[in-house]
């Protein structure tokens, strides 16, 4: 006798947020209220305690987070390549705010990493996007995202090209003690910004045999930019005649970034335990060409010049995970990385016909050595994962002016970062997390550099070759409410903190900008982030991070010694469906402005809507964005220090209406795990105009 049973088809539903390990994970198949063609930048915003501001991203407050796709770093257009990929083709969104010890130590904001729907199987899927932006002068962009698979071949591209047309008009006012004298200059400047962002990515899965899979990719971010600056200075003076100034100028850059990577994944057990090697190889070419004049009842004067910016980064992993039980694992691995910078710099004044030749030559080499571990644990409702990085770094740069005399400076120096995260899951409704941890970062490439920069007649910019890496010490508590609502308060004392600092020279009376440490500062953050639903049609998630910091200058600064500083930022989103097919939304930022070493921001804020029409339910869409409605996101700075004031005021392009086209095709199939590039900080110290 035989007995026929039907077919039992089980679906667990994931909630909206779960914690796992270090890990804040956003899961954005959870989220149907939202249309599949809504590109993943916008959704961003409805992570817990991550904050979109102009494209910038923002981590419990703090700026400079990194971004990763399936692990793997991204160029410096990582905000079209976030609006070219829809929420149809993301699995998830990964939150480390406090990154265990596998991870480079440099970076203290912390990593959002985008999981894709990727499977090996007959597959092929496509999305395209285009955009066209009006503000005062006109932008287009697009995008395309494919995936195409076999049984043992994944292959993942993205492409991009974008046309930036943009204008910055800015006021600027510098109050400043000339011996026996007083100078007050006052400028109104315009400046036609246009940009060129050709993009290319491609990462390749295949596998060898079961167990085994090798892994590769290439990136090419390239950058044509030409800058025009129009500007009418005013000079005024106590005991001589005043003067007027006519600037114009035109700087041309072009950018060109490679990079190339392998590896090779072996499983070695049934309890998930692998090993890992990978390398990469990064080359960055930045030339810009700048040719100026200023004319003036007095004087006139024309600077003509080159410079030439090139940079080669070279890693290599080893790592290797080992799974004792389901419980517990460690991992552990090895890191060399090698950089090498060569900037030259070669300029021509002529000032009442009077020349001057300017040569300038900065080389800068670095090697670290790394070794690490991270323990991982869990039983019953508790579980941690504990770790330890050490870092040997090697460093020189010499820098010389006109060839005349060479400055060295050579460093070696060990480092210890250690690292922990526990998590209590009283149930699945309410998770509470501690972390902790020990964070570098080391100066941009940019930083070092001593070329001068002239910013007008009495003021110019210069890089610091002596600039300290700065240390964090985190400590954290976050609580995750029902999986939705999430609360984070931290704690940072920051060692050797980088910041902006003026002086004036006391032969030339010039103002110097540059960069410098300051000793220490504090930093107390609160972020809180809570969706709510009106109704199945109406949506609001709210966001706001409070912070407050206190900062020691060197005694050498005597115009301030400590201050402290309390700030906040929030934004408010909401989203309403009209109808089956569009959709209307909003967003609202507000931030209150901050103070940092002798650098004082005012407020701003923006306001945002957005309409959305569905063609065809994931296939396409056709949106409208306006941005900015009441231009209220503009940049006012200001610097107090030795008796002098400077104060800035930029009226970015920031006003813009935006018209959007989404097309996709293919079908995506149920995603499998797939494997992860290392991240590599020496990408990140990069610094792209």
């Amino acid at each position: 006798m035989s007995i026929s049973l039907q077919e039992v088809i089980i679906n667990a539903k994931k909630p909206v947020v779960e914690r796992i390990g270090d890990k804040l994970i956003l899961n954005i198949e959870t989220l149907k209220e939202y249309s599949n063609e809504i590109p993943i930048i916008e959704l961003l915003n409805y992570a817990p305690g991550i904050i979109v501001d102009n494209g910038n991203i923002i981590l419990n407050g703090k700026p400079g987070v990194k971004i990763t796709i399936n692990g793997r770093d991204q160029p410096n257009s990582t905000n079209q390549i976030l609006r070219g990929l829809l929420a149809s083709n993301i699995k998830s969104v990964e939150i480390i705010q406090n990154p265990s010890s596998l991870y480079d130590a440099g970076g203290a904001a912390g990593i959002i990493n985008l999981v894709t729907k990727r499977d090996f199987g007959k597959l092929f899927n496509n999305i395209s996007t285009t955009s066209v932006s009006q503000a005062k002068r006109t932008s287009y962009s697009l995008s395309n995202s494919m995936t195409i698979a076999t049984d043992k071949v994944l292959i993942n591209n993205i492409l991009s090209l974008s046309k930036n047309h943009s204008q910055n008009n800015k006021s600027y006012f510098q109050l400043n003690p000339l011996e026996n004298d007083l100078i007050k200059l006052s400028e109104e400047s315009k400046e036609l910004i246009d940009v060129n962002y050709p993009t290319a990515n491609i990462d390749l899965d295949y596998i060898l045999k079961p167990g085994q899979t090798f892994t590769g990719g290439f990136s090419v971010f390239g950058s044509g930019r030409s800058n025009s600056l129009f500007s009418s200075q005013n000079l005024d003076f106590l005991n001589a005649v005043d003067e007027q100034i006519n600037f114009s100028g035109n700087t041309s850059t072009e950018i060109l970034n490679t990079s190339a990577y392998i590896g090779l994944t072996s499983s070695l057990d049934t309890l998930g335990s692998n090993r890992k090697l990978f390398f990469n190889y990064t080359t960055f070419d930045n030339t810009s060409d700048v040719a100026n004049s200023s004319i003036s009842a007095k004087t006139s004067g024309r600077t003509n010049g080159i410079t030439e910016n090139k940079i080669a980064l070279l890693t290599g992993n080893l790592d290797y995970f080992k799974g004792f039980n389901k419980q517990s694992s460690l991992k552990y691995g090895i890191k060399y990385a090698y950089s090498k910078v060569d900037n030259f710099s070669d300029y021509h004044f002529i000032n009442n016909n009077q020349g001057q030749n300017n040569i300038q030559d900065f080389n800068f080499n670095e090697q670290i050595g790394a070794a690490y571990f991270d323990y991982s644990h869990a039983k019953k409702q508790f579980d941690y994962n504990i770790g330890l990085r050490t870092e040997l770094t090697y460093f020189n740069n010499n820098y010389n002016q006109n060839r005349i005399g060479v400055r060295n400076i050579e460093k070696t120096y060990l480092s210890l970062f250690p690292s922990f995260n526990l998590n209590y899951s009283k149930d699945q409704n309410n998770i509470l997390s501690f972390f902790g941890g020990r964070r570098i970062n080391r100066p941009l490439y940019d930083f070092l550099s001593p070329f001068i920069q002239l910013k007008n007649n009495y003021s110019y910019s210069q890089g610091n070759p002596d600039l300290k890496p700065m240390f964090a010490y985190n400590l954290g508590i976050s609580y995750l409410l029902k999986q939705q609502y999430s609360f984070s308060l931290s704690y940072s004392f920051i060692d050797q903190v980088f910041a902006s600092i003026q002086r004036i020279d006391k032969i030339s009376n010039d103002v110097i900008y540059s960069i410098g440490n300051l000793r220490n500062q504090k930093d107390i953050s609160f972020s809180a982030s809570a969706p709510f639903n009106a109704g199945e049609k109406f949506t609001i998630n709210t966001s706001i991070n409070v912070f407050y910091n206190k900062f020691r200058s060197p005694d050498n600064l005597t115009q301030f010694q400590k201050r402290g500083n309390l700030a906040f930022n929030s934004f408010l989103s909401s989203r309403y469906q009209l109808s089956e097919k569009i959709s209307l939304s909003s967003t609202y930022y507000y931030f209150t402005g901050s103070l940092q070493s002798q650098l004082k921001s005012f407020p701003r804020s923006y306001l945002n809507f957005n309409t959305r029409y569905t063609l065809s339910p994931n296939k396409s869409s056709i949106s409208l964005r306006i941005s900015d409605v009441f231009y209220k996101n503009n940049y006012r700075e200001e610097f107090k220090f030795d008796n002098s004031f400077i104060e800035s005021y930029s009226r970015l392009d920031t006003r813009s209406v935006q018209l959007s086209f989404n097309y996709r095709f293919g079908k995506l199939k149920s995603e499998k795990s797939t494997i992860r590039q290392p991240l590599n900080e020496e990408k990140n110290r990069i610094k792209f105009q």
